[in-house]
């Protein structure tokens, strides 16, 4: 390169802000620091960093508007940090080899980060403060981890997974509305877990596809939320735990064998006005809910042999829709409150209706004005049930031989 062409190179660093490294080898380190001083001026800024061996690090700090980041790393045990802060930042990670690990920290509004991970034992950290954010990340590989934190409104968050054994975790710290999180899990013994959002309007939408995936989501307060689940294949979870808040819509589809919804706890709810829908198909399922409120709607559907149900409500003016097809299915039911409507249906052969499991060998309905239907087709099917109140109604039709029904109202 002529001298000619070197100093040129110069002076477009110099008038542009631009910063670019390139390392070849081991243990390399690049920092860079980036700062407008004149942050009216909307200069522009951008970084791209190159590295390419093993246990490289790359630490980027860019204080200012209209601001761009790119770093590759192509190596084992690679580390990445950003940090950006104000408006129009831009940043693009792509990583690749084993146990890499990136951290991004944003401040500010109309931030984009995209990070690629490819390898085992990866991972990935975010934490966003600010509105108008979009966050993508994609890893594929064995046991790698994201991490999403974030406050504040209108976050897009889009995680793609490949792979055995990994990890997503999504979290609020602080209040945050209209917030869209989209995650995507392919592949055996994959974890995502959705916790601590606070406020309302948000949409949570998670597939995971594979065996002996958990999804958990917990601890989250606010109305008109959005929660999605929906596993493929076999003995995947679905917790939901202290879902709280009004007018929420929450769907769970699973379609294959012994999957399961509560896990070892019940699955949750809390309010009114929401909800809550469940879908399972395959052999051997099982949910266990609850659902605390007034006019809440459940809707359960398991198709298949030796499904499990378990519903447990309190409130007033709830609907309670549930139906098993299949052999040996069992429903068991506990209901207080006033107003309440539940249906009831199974059809197949040896299914059974009757109380909580471990607590009540009999459903039951205390309160007023309730009314349960509750129909059987097949044989050997039993209902066993009681009422305590004024003006319930239990209506039970049994369609098929060697049936059986014992109801009694106090």
């Amino acid at each position: 390169m002529s001298n000619k062409t070197r100093m040129s190179l110069v002076a477009i660093a110099i008038s542009s802000a631009i910063s670019f490294s390139a390392v070849a080898g081991d243990n390399n380190q690049i920092t860079v620091n980036q700062e407008n001083a004149a942050a009216s001026t909307n200069e522009g800024q951008s970084v791209l960093a190159l590295q390419f061996g093993s246990n490289n690090q790359s630490s980027i700090e860019q204080i200012g508007d209209n601001q761009e980041t790119n770093v590759v790393q192509d190596g084992n045990a690679n580390e990445s940090s950003v940090e950006s802060r104000n408006y129009g930042n831009y940043q693009d990670i792509n990583q690749s080899g084993d146990s890499n690990r990136n951290n991004v920290r944003v401040t500010g509004d109309s931030n984009n980060n995209s990070v690629a991970q490819s390898g085992t034992s990866n991972s990935s950290y975010h934490t966003t403060r600010g509105d108008l954010n979009v966050n993508f990340v994609t890893q594929d590989g064995q046991y790698n981890g994201s991490y999403y934190y974030f406050n504040g409104d209108e976050n897009r968050h889009t995680l793609e997974q490949t792979g055995t054994g990994n990890y997503s975790d999504f979290y609020s710290f602080q209040e945050a509305n209209r917030n869209e999180a989209n995650i995507s899990q392919n592949g055996e013994y994959n974890n995502s877990h959705i916790h601590y959002v606070n406020f309302d309007d948000n949409t949570f939408n998670l597939d995971q596809d594979g065996r002996s995936n958990s999804s958990y989501i917990e601890g989250t307060v606010g109305h008109t939320n959005s929660f999605s689940v929906t596993q493929i294949d076999n003995r995947n979870t679905s917790r939901l735990q202290d879902v709280n808040g009004s007018n929420n819509d929450i769907s769970v589809y699973q379609d294959g064998d012994r999957n399961n919804v509560g896990g070892d706890d019940l699955a949750s709810f809390n309010g009114d006005g929401n909800v809550v829908s469940i879908t399972q198909y395959g052999v051997t399922n099982r949910t266990d809910m609850t659902v605390t409120g007034d006019t809440n709607t459940v809707s359960l559907t398991q198709d298949g042999d030796s499904h499990y149900a378990r519903i447990n409500t309190s409130g007033n003016d709830n609907t309670v829709d549930a139906s098993q097809a299949g052999d040996i299915n069992m429903i068991d039911i506990l209901t207080t409150g006033d107003s309440n409507s539940i249906e009831l249906a199974q059809s197949g052969s040896s299914n059974d209706i009757s109380g909580i499991e471990d607590v009540n060998d009999e459903f039951q309905l205390t309160g007023s004005d309730n009314i349960i239907n509750i129909s059987q087709t097949g044989d050997l099917n039993s209902v066993t049930g009681s009422s305590t109140g004024s003006v319930n109604s239990i209506n039970v039709t049994q369609a098929g031989t060697s049936n059986s029904a014992v109801v009694t109202q106090n």
